[in-house]
């Protein structure tokens, strides 16, 4: 986690931390996860991608990470 936070404040550019976040993703990060789903949706370093966005947030739900039900309910209701 503290790796994820530095990478924001510290790395050259949010490219290097979507690179850090799928690292941990890879070890089963659920936060890393979530936090990779808000880069998708704000369009942060990457393209925003409303279908990855909801891909990354659906498997931090699915993994425990609470949290990203309320951004898939924030995506649903603004598709409406």
């Amino acid at each position: 986690m503290f790796i994820l936070r530095w990478c924001l404040g510290s790395c050259k550019g949010l490219y290097q931390s979507n690179k850090w976040y799928k690292k941990a993703i890879g070890k089963g990060s659920k936060t890393a996860m979530y936090s990779i789903g808000v880069l998708f949706y704000d369009g942060l370093g990457i393209a925003k991608d409303h279908l990855k966005t909801k891909y990354w947030f659906q498997k931090a739900y699915d993994n425990g990470y609470e949290n990203a039900l309320r951004m898939l309910n924030k995506i649903k209701a603004e598709n409406e």
